[in-house]
């Protein structure tokens, strides 16, 4: 997915780590909002949905709490901060400076991501996944098929995922929403003919901070800084996918749960 950024953006930690690491490529049933539904039901005591912190409060370099945006603290000596690089800065600026100087140096694209459905396969046996080349002009740069197990839709249909790239962000905001659809549409058709007269668009997101990049200097200012900051501060417990070599949401989940674990070999559970 680093794709919807410039190649000179990222740094060559990451495809090195995915020649190492991926053997394979998988698919969860029912995608990642089947783990999310599972542990939202499994917690659901303990747990507050959509609650939003304003800010992690320390005294010295201690935790002690969190703000939210109500104006409640909760007092605690514990804080798992699973949040992208950014939020982590903004919600935590008693932080020692080193710990938000390594963290600023994760660096994000923007995307737009549409879902076109088509009453049909439009793509070709076993199809999983187009990486289109770099080029300035083109404004998109992956597509691939949701439904490729019948699990996302009916079966025999396509929900097919347009990614756009980031250089033509600015571009791209300044358009209507029908321009940029139709925009989006025209590419696709180029490489795949059925996007000219078949498929509707069933979703359209932004993401302001899709994907962690990874760029030259990240790795080493990061991992350098998860083997100390625990000495820097007490409390504080710090997981996201900008943590995990290979940028992604299997490890944002992973750092959150090996920080969770940590609590809880610290409060001997």
């Amino acid at each position: 997915m680093q794709s919807i950024g410039h190649p000179d953006e990222i740094s060559v930690a990451h495809p090195l780590a995915l020649l190492k690491f991926m053997s394979g490529m998988g698919q969860i049933k029912g995608s990642h909002e089947a783990l999310n539904l599972v542990l939202g039901a499994t917690f659901a005591e303990n747990i507050r949905f959509n609650t939003r912190v304003d800010k992690i409060l320390f005294e010295g370099t201690k935790v002690v709490g969190v703000r939210l945006d109500s104006g409640e603290v909760i007092d605690t000596d514990n804080v798992i901060c699973c949040t992208d690089a950014v939020d982590a800065i903004a919600i935590a600026p008693d932080m020692p400076q080193d710990i938000k100087d390594a963290l600023g140096t994760a660096t994000y694209c923007s995307s737009w991501r549409y879902v076109f459905k088509f009453n049909r396969r439009i793509t070709p046996d076993n199809f999983i996944l187009m990486f289109l080349p770099t080029h300035e002009d083109r404004i998109i740069s992956t597509m691939f098929d949701e439904n490729l197990q019948d699990i996302c839709s009916e079966p025999g249909t396509t929900l097919m995922q347009v990614f756009t790239v980031d250089w033509h962000e600015d571009e791209l905001k300044g358009m209507t929403e029908e321009e940029r659809k139709a925009r989006v549409r025209k590419e696709c058709a180029e490489i795949l003919p059925a996007f000219a007269t078949e498929g509707e668009v069933v979703s359209c997101q932004r993401y302001e901070r899709g994907i962690n990049l990874e760029p030259p200097g990240q790795f080493r200012a990061i991992h350098s800084m998860l083997e100390r900051y625990q000495d820097e501060t007490e409390g504080l417990y710090l997981a996201g996918e900008w943590g995990y070599l290979v940028a992604c949401t299997e490890g944002g989940y992973l750092t959150g749960k090996n920080c969770a674990l940590e609590v809880a070999k610290k409060l001997g559970a």
